[in-house]
Parts: C-alpha cells; sequence; structure tokens
C-alpha cells in the first residue's frame, strides 16, 4: 500500500498528446492547462491497474476464510470539505471476448457509504450517504448534492470515481466526530444468497438467490483521504481468469495462440505481478502483545512432486505445526460462514496437502511465485513512522497457515512470553518472538513474498491495530488537552484575566508510560492543516477572546476491541520536565521555578467509546513568592496586550547612557509580552529594565513607564494598550499590585534621581540603539 501522486491526465492516449504537441508548435493551439495533481490512497497494492493485486468477496459456496462483506472507514480530517473515492472493475460483469472481468458468473458487488462518527460500522438508514452496485446503471449524482459519479456504469477494468461534499457547519454535522473529523463506513457486500430471506449485511433487504454463488469477486479502492479496513478479517487475492481476456493485464505480451497451460512456453512471458504484498498497521497506543492471523496462505508444496507443465521438481516446503496456535475442532471464534455457523478447522497443520484447489504452492507453474509464502513485519521508526533502515526491528513468519486454515503469529512482552518450540502454553504465553519492552506505537508494515495467483488469502488482525492507508496523517476521532495558563490567584481555576502561557511543552502519554507525541503550547506551526483551528473551536477559552497562547491539544483514539461493548482508553497528559530548567518556557517565565495550583506535573483521564473529547486537561502555575516593594530596578515585566488588532511592537530600556532593544515582535489581541532585563551592563543596570522603557507600537511612540522604582509600580499598571500583569525588582521579588494603575507613567524631566550607578556616562535621554 502507498501514497501515489496520480497525474489526471496521464492515461491520455498518446497520439492525441502528439497531435496537441504539433498543434502547438506550430501555433494552432493555446497552452493547455497544467492538469492537476491528486494525491491517492489505494488498497490494496499500487495504483497500477495491471498489478494483479485485489480485495476478494466470495459466495457463501466458496469455503472462503473471511467473511462475504467487508468494511472500510474513510477519515476526512477536520477542515477538509470534499474528498475523491474510486472502485476499480468491483465485480462489474462487463463484457470483453464474452466474458465477465475478475470474477466468475454474474452476481453483482453492492457498495453503500454511510455516516459513520464514531467508527462503528453503523449501517442506520438514516446515515446512508449513497448506495451503488456493480452490474446496474447508478445515478450520477445526489439530489441532495452530497456526491456526484463520473459515469453511470462501473467500466470494465478501470476506474469508477465518485466526488463526495463533506457536510459544513451549522451543527450538527452527521458524520463529525468529536475530534472536528469527519468519517465515513464504505460496507461492500456479495449479492448472491442461496436461499430465500437471506439479509444484506450492508442495508439489511433481501438478498436476490443465487443457484451458484461461488463468485471470487475482485476489486481494489482509492481516495484521496485516509482508508482502514474495520472488517476483524478481509480477504485478498492475486486474480487472473483464464476463462476471459484478463491475464494480458498480467502477462501483457501474451499472444493468446498457444492452446493453454499445459504448453511451457508460457513461462516465457513477463509478468506484472512477482507475488509480493505490503500492507500497514497502525498502532495508536503501545501494546503488551501484537496478535496476528493468517489464513489460507498455501505455505508448502505438500506432496506434489513436480510442477506443471514444466515437469521440474518442486521445492518442499512442508507446513508444521505451530505450538502457538493449537489444532482445533472449530476455526479461531471470528471466524463463520455466511450462515453464522463456525467452519471446521479440525485437522491438524501440514494435513491439508491435496484438498485445495488450488493446491498449496500451486503447481502450475502460470500461478506459482517463488519463494513458497513467508511473510515478516517491521517495527516503527523512532519517529513512529516507517521506519528506516537501522531504525526498526523485524519480526519474520517462515511457518504461516497451510489450505483453509488460520494461523496466529504473536509477537509479546508479558511475563511468561516463550518462543521456544517446547513451549508449554500451560505455563506461559507461547508466542513467536519475545521482546522485553511493551511493542511501540506507530506504523507498523508488513511484506509478503511467494503468494501464488488465484488463492485467497485472508487476514485477521485485533481491533486494537487496524490495516490503514494514509497512517501517518490518520485522523483520531477524539481530542484531549486545554490550557496551560498563569493562575495569578493561585485558586486553581483559570478566570478571565488569567493568561494562558505560549511555549510549554506538553507530553501525552499511554498506559506503559510511552510518549505518543509532543505538542507547544500557541503554537499551532506542528498540526496538520485543520487540526490547529478545530483544536482552537473546540476550546472556546475564556472572556470573548479565545485564549489559544496556552492551549493544546493531542487526537486520540478509543481502539474497538470489543464490539459489543463500549470500550475506554486512558492517557496522560504531562509538563516536559524541561520546562521547570533554565531555557525552558515555565522557568524562563516567571524567573524561577513555578508552583503549581493545580495537579502538576500530569493528569491522567479516560476517552470512552461513543463519548466526548477530555477537554479538561489544565495547568495552571505562578509565582508564589510574598510580593514586596520596588527595591534596585525592575529585572523583569510580563504585560497583556489589550489592544483589539494585531500590531508590530517594539520596546526599550534606558539603561545608563544607552537605551537597549529588549523586545521586538508582532503582538496579537489577548497575547503576552515577557521583558527581561539584559545580563549586559555595568553597576546597578546588570540585569535590570534602567530606569525608564519605552513601547513603540507600529512605529510610533505609544507609551512610557517607569523601571527604576522611584515610583509606584507593579501589576496592574497600565502603560497604553498593556497591562502589566507581573512585576520582578533585582531586590525586592514580586512587587505587589498597585493603588493607581497610571502611576508609573508620570517620567521625570532628568530622567529619574537614580542613575548614580550607571557608567557616569551620557545620562542623557536620547534613544542611542545600538550603543
Amino acid at each position: 500500500m502507498i501514497r501515489h501522486i496520480h497525474p489526471a491526465l496521464a492515461s491520455a492516449p498518446a497520439p492525441l498528446a502528439a497531435l496537441a504537441l504539433l498543434a502547438l508548435l506550430a501555433g494552432l493551439a493555446a497552452p493547455a492547462p497544467v492538469a492537476a495533481q491528486v494525491t491517492y490512497n489505494y488498497f490494496p497494492g499500487t495504483a497500477a491497474t495491471d498489478d494483479g493485486r485485489y480485495v476478494t468477496l466470495a459466495g457463501d459456496r466458496i469455503e472462503t476464510l473471511a467473511q462475504d462483506s467487508l468494511t472500510f472507514i474513510l477519515a476526512v480530517p477536520p477542515g477538509e470539505r470534499q474528498f475523491e473515492l474510486g472502485i476499480f472493475d468491483g465485480d462489474t460483469g462487463g463484457l470483453s471476448g464474452g466474458a465477465g472481468h475478475w470474477d466468475l458468473r454474474d452476481t453483482q458487488l453492492q457498495y453503500a457509504l454511510f455516516y459513520d462518527p464514531y467508527q462503528l460500522g453503523s449501517t442506520d438508514p438514516v446515515n446512508l450517504v449513497g448506495l451503488w452496485r456493480g452490474n446496474e446503471v447508478n445515478p450520477t449524482a445526489d439530489p441532495a448534492g452530497r456526491w456526484s459519479a463520473d459515469g453511470a456504469s462501473f467500466p470494465d477494468n478501470g476506474w469508477w470515481n465518485l466526488t463526495v461534499n463533506v457536510p459544513e457547519p451549522p451543527d450538527p454535522l452527521p458524520g463529525q466526530a468529536p475530534s472536528g473529523a469527519t468519517y465515513y463506513h464504505l460496507c461492500i457486500s456479495y449479492r448472491g444468497a442461496t436461499a430465500a430471506g437471506a439479509q444484506d449485511p450492508c442495508t439489511g433487504d433481501l438478498r436476490p438467490i443465487d443457484p451458484q454463488p461461488q463468485t471470487l469477486s475482485n476489486f481494489k479502492i482509492r481516495a484521496t483521504t485516509n482508508i482502514s479496513v474495520l472488517s476483524f478479517a478481509f480477504a485478498y487475492e492475486a486474480a487472473m481468469r483464464f476463462t476471459n481476456q484478463d491475464p494480458f493485464l498480467l502477462y501483457p505480451t501474451w499472444d493468446g495462440s498457444f492452446p493453454g497451460l499445459g504448453d511451457p512456453s508460457w513461462l516465457t512471458f513477463p509478468t506484472t505481478y512477482d507475488g509480493s504484498w505490503s500492507f500497514l498497521l497502525d498502532l495508536p497506543v503501545s501494546q503488551d502483545r501484537l496478535r496476528i492471523f493468517d489464513g489460507d496462505f498455501d505455505f508448502g508444496t505438500g506432496a506434489i512432486p513436480t510442477a506443471s507443465p514444466s515437469g521440474g521438481p518442486m521445492a518442499p516446503c512442508v507446513d508444521d505445526d505451530d505450538v502457538d496456535t493449537p489444532n482445533d475442532a472449530d476455526f479461531p471464534p471470528f471466524v463463520v460462514g455466511t450462515s453464522g455457523q463456525r467452519k471446521d478447522d479440525s485437522l491438524p497443520e501440514g494435513a491439508r496437502l491435496d484438498g485445495g484447489v488450488p493446491a498449496d504452492d500451486n503447481r502450475g507453474d502460470a500461478f506459482r511465485r517463488s519463494p513458497c509464502v513467508h511473510w515478516w513485519i517491521t517495527s516503527p521508526g523512532p519517529d513512529r513512522d516507517l521506519a528506516t533502515v537501522g531504525d526498526n526491528v523485524v519480526f519474520t513468519n517462515d511457518n504461516p497457515s497451510s489450505q483453509r486454515e488460520w494461523e496466529q503469529f504473536l509477537i509479546s512482552s508479558e511475563a511468561g512470553c516463550d518462543s521456544s518450540p517446547l513451549c508449554d502454553p500451560s505455563l506461559g504465553v507461547c508466542a513467536d518472538h519475545c521482546t522485553a519492552d511493551a511493542l511501540p506505537p506507530g506504523i507498523w508494515r508488513i511484506d509478503i513474498e511467494g503468494v501464488d495467483l488465484s488463492n485467497l488469502n485472508a487476514w485477521h488482525s485485533d481491533q486494537v491495530s487496524g490495516f490503514c492507508l494514509g497512517c501517518e496523517n490518520l485522523p483520531r476521532p477524539y481530542v484531549v488537552g486545554d490550557t496551560v495558563f498563569w493562575d495569578l490567584d493561585g485558586d486553581g481555576s483559570q478566570d478571565a484575566d488569567e493568561p494562558g502561557l505560549p511555549g510549554v511543552v506538553m507530553e501525552l502519554v499511554d498506559g506503559h508510560g510511552v510518549v505518543l507525541g509532543q505538542r507547544t503550547t500557541g503554537d499551532g506551526s506542528t498540526y496538520l492543516p485543520g487540526r490547529w483551528e478545530a483544536c482552537r473551536g473546540m476550546n472556546t477559552g475564556v472572556g470573548l477572546v479565545v485564549d489559544e497562547f496556552g492551549l493544546y491539544c493531542f487526537e486520540v483514539s478509543v481502539p474497538n476491541s470489543d464490539p459489543a461493548a463500549l470500550d475506554s482508553m486512558g492517557y496522560t497528559v504531562r509538563v516536559a520536565d524541561s520546562n521547570f530548567q533554565p531555557g525552558g518556557a515555565l522557568y524562563d517565565f516567571f524567573g524561577v521555578v513555578p508552583s503549581a495550583s493545580l495537579p502538576s506535573p500530569e493528569q491522567s483521564n479516560t476517552v470512552v467509546e461513543e463519548g466526548d473529547n477530555v477537554l479538561t486537561y489544565d495547568f495552571g502555575y505562578l509565582d508564589d513568592r510574598p510580593c514586596g516593594d520596588c527595591e534596585g530596578k525592575i529585572t523583569r515585566f510580563v504585560f497583556r496586550y489589550t489592544g483589539t488588532t494585531t500590531v508590530d511592537v517594539e520596546m526599550w530600556a534606558r539603561r545608563g547612557g544607552s537605551t537597549d532593544p529588549v523586545f521586538s515582535g508582532v503582538v496579537s489581541p489577548g497575547e503576552l509580552v515577557t521583558v527581561v532585563g539584559p545580563s549586559t551592563g555595568k553597576g546597578g543596570f546588570a540585569g535590570t529594565l534602567g530606569t525608564e522603557m519605552t513601547i513603540e507600537v507600529d512605529g510610533a511612540l505609544h507609551a512610557q513607564i517607569h523601571t527604576s522604582c522611584s515610583v509606584e509600580v507593579g501589576p496592574g499598571t497600565v502603560a497604553g494598550d498593556f497591562v502589566v500583569l507581573q512585576a520582578v525588582s533585582r531586590e525586592g521579588g514580586p512587587l505587589c499590585s498597585v493603588d493607581d494603575p497610571t502611576s508609573a507613567l508620570v517620567v521625570d524631566d532628568d530622567g529619574g534621581g537614580d542613575d548614580d550607578d550607571d557608567d557616569g556616562k551620557g545620562r542623557g535621554r536620547g534613544r542611542g540603539r545600538g550603543k
């Protein structure tokens, strides 16, 4: 599975492109506009339509290991108002040479799209967005404007495309999760049934009677948004049928002249399918174990002595019994037939040597791909993304399932884990691989080799993890977070006049203590498009203006490990230790290690499935040293800007014979500005703001404020559109609130009477920048 940049006109016929070029050269045509590029996610395989890799549904007389319906979740990030969905050759019944492509017989597939804000596989009729069938003429647009299609009929061996419009405010938005992301459920079902009264699992209507429901329906989907597999199990197949013209896709140079598979000359033709597959798994949190079942992988050669038609010997790959997957009279509990009955799995592994069609490691050379099937899974790299060489751990499965059976592949960090061949399940956890630490969250990749053509294969994964596309940008349905704020009165509650503190590094931690992510308060630059805006919209802050300066958000999920119950997941948010050290946001802001007025430095809470965001992770801090009188000049100010427009601000401190810059930047309404006296300077000016500060707004003088301790100054002092929230003097520490907010604006004509501790030079009031 890959993300692929697909030029919209890449499939234009070459002769037309050549004619257009000649017309341009002759000056007979205006330059054509550059075609827009669209980023698609493809499931499964790649963007190629000739690679043979397809998802598969099967009729109930095919002994498939997966059910005959399949569900996908399409996740649209906050702020996006449209996405494209494409379906390739979904059991269309199209004809070429008198035969349908990719499937046997004519029973069609049905595609139903639902709003599904909690990713639960909703099939409630009220949430139905659209319904389309592969063998019928479909409408090309929704009267309500929710979608439009590029054609009424599914093309054969081509993409049928939908443009889906995401609902816009006002609320309520039918598919929107608490996080602001919008989720859709694409439910795909096989329409045939052997008896009357069988209901379609997607829409609930009655399935039509199919006297021979043995169809293997192969399709692939693509979308410009994220795709995840919601089904507990799904099947896939490298598809090719020799009853029609589809072999040309996989053997494009075959001329069709030889009589059939028995002719060895078939083996000389190159093929587009090499037997390899890749899938991605999303682990939103670290886990004690990762368990995957592979089904019907046709691992070994069995008792087949020679290949056909080449007559060459078959390399033996016998499927041995796995200790961690005991043989049972039934398949695992998640496997049922379309009748709802469990299927028999009583034969031991390795016993199904010749019972399948095709047999293990297909005896036909044209179908077989080497080596014998094996697969491996690669852990994420340090950034939770697909790992680079040296940053990952590879776990190999050299003994997957055989014909018509499931086998568990388990990686475990649990106590008592044993991966030895002599493991006793009664004494510990029998696993394929044991690890010392919990399995890290992030994007895991599965790679497979040796998958034969025309063999049905299947996966099952615990719902704690999910097969996905575009995993690195996958939006989550819930948000946790809130604000870090300056608790001016120390009461543990953020009041309207208590501002958020920007620049504080926050960490999201799971139940194993693994840091899932970091955010910096007030910094929207590290959020994906639309996420910061959603975070601001959900946190209305205090007062009339959204307090975004101390704001942070983490997107989280609640893995659906039990479909019959409401699941939950605990998350911890903590203030990173680095914030309390010199150079850290909180230490530098207060000038000391601040005191916490709320539980600190971490809080834990639980997110419940089908619940709401948890936006109660507040952290309040203050400098709780006793306030006193101003002594020895001001060393730091914290201002709040009370203006209503964004402005350019410069602040200057007069320090003896020079005026030094102490702040320069763009300031937004409600923002805090911290100024600290430069460490340079002689005598009593070192580390202070001198005797006077000048504030300029958009290049013009805005206000001047005393800093020499010769007049009353402190919290509450007003200097134009700036109000002092904190003031600290060199000898007096934090200053108490002032009685007269304007007293410090009185400027002495001689520049103040306490310049006796400067360097004795240049007492004039000239600005002298840079001196």
